[in-house]
């Protein structure tokens, strides 16, 4: 690992531990352990750095072989010895090696790398040397050293502190990354490089440099992501990594560095999969070892696997062919012996390797990875065992599987040559049904949507009257319902569906279950832009309920509800609740991947926009539009790119029907993937009446919740008296009537009091707004509160709170509005008052600022009297936990 890595571990306690042990003058040391690339040297030289030392004074290389040899590492330096059998020789000797480099105030670094493999004769040595203060030695280890070897002994030592090199977390990774990037990488980017890389740094610069050789990098600088990131922002297009020299290089290091029985469990974790620690145990295999190195990790089930996925991908192709099928004949003797089945992981073995199995235990194989949620497993297996050639079934099962990884143009060809071959009514009604989610994903081809429906609706009409028949065509009018519905909430000017129509399919208890989770989806869609975002919350919540133990609906809705529900949450004012749902999802993981964090990272951006973090916002949204066009299985883009726009045109006035002159100015960007689909729908057509852009004959006022989320930031910018008689005021208040949750409440509340004169009204709903933690609404209740308590002759009191408002704002990076604005100008000083301020706060009293400023005590007395007025304090000493605004005033 490069020394610019070490930004990542500055702040980390391994650190400041081995900071300590080389700056203190005392006789110390330290034993540094962690595994193969976690940065142990990296972490040495980085210290050296910081103390201004530029090498080691010794370094010495431990192996398996010197370790058979007395004073074996310390051979090199004792070519001037005859003999070595005496070990006060060997200390002379190298005492006097040491006495060679030049004098300096640093203490003298002696450095042992792979220092499980030190020598007894040697670490006494070293270890004298230690005691004597003639060195600080530092000795560092593979993984975690037991206590009966050699160094492990040497840790006892009460001079000697252990020191364990942790994985980077997601925090490390960002600085590693953007380190060798030179530039700012996505959210979930950074968490895709965690999990491919299980925090190795080794990994992580690896992954990096393959990555932009092969083009998998791409820095995105079309997009406006504001201040923070003005050159653009790096992402990480796909989680598939093309194996390279660099990562087999760095693999193969591994393997070489550790054990024959850690490289065993290593080969066997990286073809086989997890593995349970009884098989492990069993196999008598190595991993408690290189679980506390971090190689290795626990999961919840007590299965053990490898930190890396990018580890296990590249050594899994490493392997040879012969060497793979020997483990595998090893390990399938060691399962049956306990009474074990294969797990899915274990039948792509065989497969690999040549065993042959029966197509439904392939099926039960692939199915068994669909219910862990691992999908790129259950499509391996598909194509291994090609199964879509073996039974409908396996062809039905195939196109399930590729709808879960977002591939629907692949899974619509095996549907359509299904459907032309097929005979099974069961069968082709399965068939039937994917190809409309295959389409309703694609995008809104109503024609084609119609003409499947057709031809569906002649197949029933030729089947006989029998009890299978009856129930197709069943299936078939369920379809057109739905189909119906579908196309009327997701269509420009489409009459959105009554409630009834929805609750009548949702308690038909016939209507298939995929088509209950559809249905659920568009009836929280239409009710959720209306403001119902309990009801919404609630229907949501039974579709979770419906899907929970379906692995394809999962995949297919999954990222819809989370975003539906995470909206809802914030519209309610539930933000604890919505943060702790993004808290679930961030980052991704194996069943919840990189392809999905487009959706995490826009409601991310939504939540900082509500509560005016409006910079933040621009930069999430514009993150999350170039991560949608990679993949959007929740057919956010086009809103996303609304959001963008909303965000950046924040200064102005939204929703007032035409667009910004900015907005205006800006071609329509062109379809892009997922662009089609998404534009249609009713987020989309929402958001584009809020900023000027609405679709068809279609209103701002045709979507009550972005209407209320419009006038709000309209009339947050003006002075109370200038909203009188307002129909904006009235209108808002009537929305917020309608609507439901804390957040409605807080606005209407706050909205009446701006009718009113009373300044303690306003400073009570502040209040209640922090608890709550709508923080926008706070500050712009206390702010007003604290112009009416100026307005009264309160200026003390005023002051007070600007000081509470002026802290939020910093604290939570809110960029005020022009009212808020206003007020706080209103605690900026003067030039002059800003002086006397500095002289107070140096402990001069008033007269002696008056000697040195040239000017009376009484003047002096009254600058500090009008600055104790607009920060809101009352005595010198409170100056110094004052938020003081230095501002240009005159």
């Amino acid at each position: 690992m490069n020394a610019i890595d070490y930004k990542s571990r500055r702040k980390s306690s391994e650190y400041q531990d081995l900071l300590h042990v080389v700056s203190t003058p005392e006789p110390s040391g330290a034993l540094v352990l962690g595994g193969v690339g976690m940065g142990k040297t990296s972490l040495v030289d980085a210290v050296m750095t910081s103390t201004g030392l530029s090498e080691p004074a010794m370094t010495l290389y431990c192996s398996p072989t010197l370790a058979a040899v007395p004073y074996g590492v310390l051979s090199p330096y004792l070519d001037a010895l005859a003999s070595v059998d005496e070990p006060v020789q060997v200390l002379r000797e190298i005492n006097h090696v040491l006495a060679s480099v030049p004098d300096s105030d640093q203490p003298r670094i002696v450095v042992v790398e792979d220092a499980q493999y030190l020598d007894a004769q040697s670490c006494f040595v070293l270890s004298t040397l230690m005691e004597n203060a003639a060195i600080k030695l530092i000795a560092l280890g593979a993984g975690v050293l037991e206590s009966e070897s050699i160094v492990g002994q040497l840790a006892q030592s009460p001079l000697m502190s252990t020191i364990v090199v942790q994985p980077l977390d997601v925090s490390g990774i960002r600085t590693v990354a953007e380190s060798m990037l030179g530039g700012t990488l996505s959210e979930s980017s950074v968490g895709t490089i965690h999990r491919l890389s299980g925090g190795n740094p080794s990994f992580v610069e690896a992954l990096i440099a393959s990555s932009l050789e092969q083009g998998l990098l791409i820095q995105d600088k079309e997009m406006d992501y504001g201040p923070s990131a003005p050159q653009g922002i790096w992402l990480l297009s796909q989680d598939t990594i093309g194996v390279d020299s660099r990562l087999t290089n760095l693999v193969s290091e591994i393997q070489r560095l550790s054990t024959e029985d850690e490289r065993r469990t290593l080969e066997l974790l990286a073809l086989g999969g997890p593995a349970p620690k009884l098989v492990l145990d069993g196999g008598r295999l190595e991993y408690r070892r290189m679980i506390d190195a971090g190689q290795l990790h626990e999961l919840p089930d007590d299965t053990v696997a490898l930190a890396s996925e990018l580890h296990r991908r590249v050594l899994r192709l490493m392997v040879p062919a012969q060497r793979s099928a020997e483990l595998y004949d090893s390990w399938q003797q060691c399962t049956s012996e306990l009474g074990m089945e294969q797990s899915a992981s274990h039948v792509l073995w065989g497969l690999e390797v040549g065993q042959s199995f029966p197509t439904e235990r392939i099926l039960d194989a692939a199915s068994s990875a669909l219910d862990e949620g691992n999908y790129p497993l259950a499509w391996e297996l598909c194509r291994a065992g090609n199964v879509a050639h073996s039974s409908g079934h396996g062809a039905l099962f195939e196109a399930d599987v590729l709808l879960g990884l977002g591939r629907f143009e692949s899974a619509r060809n095996i549907l359509l040559r299904f459907v032309g071959t097929a005979k099974a009514p069961h069968l082709l009604t399965s068939a039937f049904s994917q190809l409309l989610v295959v389409v309703t994903n694609l995008g809104n081809n109503l024609p084609l949507m119609r003409d499947y429906i057709q031809q569906w609706k002649e197949w029933v009409s030729s089947l006989p009257s029998d009890a299978e028949s009856a129930k197709a065509v069943m299936d078939q009018q369920f379809a057109q319902q739905l189909l119906d519905l579908w196309v009327r909430v997701n269509s420009i000017d489409g009459q959105f569906p009554e409630a009834k129509e929805f609750e009548r399919i949702i308690n038909d208890p016939n209507f298939p279950d995929e088509g209950q989770i559809i249905a659920r989806l568009m009836y929280c869609d239409a009710e959720s832009v209306v403001g119902h975002s309990e009801r919404a919350l609630s229907i949501a919540q039974e579709a979770i309920e419906l899907i929970a133990d379906a692995p394809k609906t999962r995949a297919l809705y999954e990222t819809r509800l989370m975003f539906l529900q995470c909206w809802n949450l914030l519209q309610l004012g539930e933000n604890q609740k919505a943060q702790q749902l993004l808290d679930t999802y961030r980052y991704g993981g194996e069943r919840f991947g990189v392809q999905h964090q487009g959706a995490v990272v826009l409601m991310l951006g939504l939540s900082d926009l509500l509560q005016g973090r409006n910079q933040s916002a621009l930069r999430r949204f514009a993150e999350a539009v170039t991560e949608l066009r990679f993949g959007d299985p929740a057919q956010v883009l086009t809103f996303a790119r609304n959001l963008h726009a909303m965000a950046h045109e924040l200064g102005g006035s939204l929703g007032t029907g035409t667009a910004s002159g900015a907005l205006e100015s800006k071609p329509e960007p062109p379809e892009l993937m997922g662009e089609t689909p998404s534009r249609q729908r009713v987020f989309a057509r929402a958001s584009a009446a809020t900023i000027g852009r609405p679709q068809g004959s279609e209103k701002l006022k045709d979507f009550p919740v972005f209407e209320r989320m419009a006038l709000a930031h309209k009339i947050s910018h003006l002075p109370d008296e200038e909203l009188a008689g307002s129909k904006d005021l009235r209108r808002l208040i009537e929305l917020c009537d309608e609507h439901e949750g804390t957040k409605s409440q807080l606005l209407l509340q706050l909205s009446k009091y701006r009718a009113q004169s009373e300044p303690q009204p306003l400073e009570e709903l502040a209040q209640k707004a922090f608890r709550s933690q709508e923080v926008l609404i706070g500050v712009e209740a206390l702010a007003r509160a604290a112009v009416r308590y100026s307005e009264a002759g309160e200026s003390r009191t005023c002051g007070t709170l600007l000081r509470q408002a002026s802290r939020v704002v910093n604290e939570q990076r809110i960029n005020p509005n022009k009212y808020v604005a206003r007020a706080l100008a209103l605690t900026e000083l003067t030039a002059r008052e800003a002086e006397i301020v500095q002289l107070a706060l140096s402990g001069k009293n008033n007269a002696q600022i008056a000697r040195v400023l040239t000017v009376s005590q009484r003047t002096v007395e009254g600058h500090l009297y009008r600055v104790f007025s607009k920060l809101g304090i009352s005595e010198r000493s409170e100056l110094v936990v004052a938020e003081l605004d230095f501002g240009t005033a005159q």
